[in-house]
């Protein structure tokens, strides 16, 4: 089974994805707001 998270946070969101099954987690962290260009 895998599983999905987001947290979408004041600074970052987050983005998890798990796989129970191989019990590994891989998480990833992107700015909320984006830059000025």
């Amino acid at each position: 089974m895998k599983l999905i998270g987001v947290d979408i946070g004041g600074t970052f969101t987050d983005l998890i994805l798990a796989d129970v099954a191989q019990q590994q987690t891989w998480i990833h962290k992107v700015p909320t707001t984006v830059e000025d260009p």
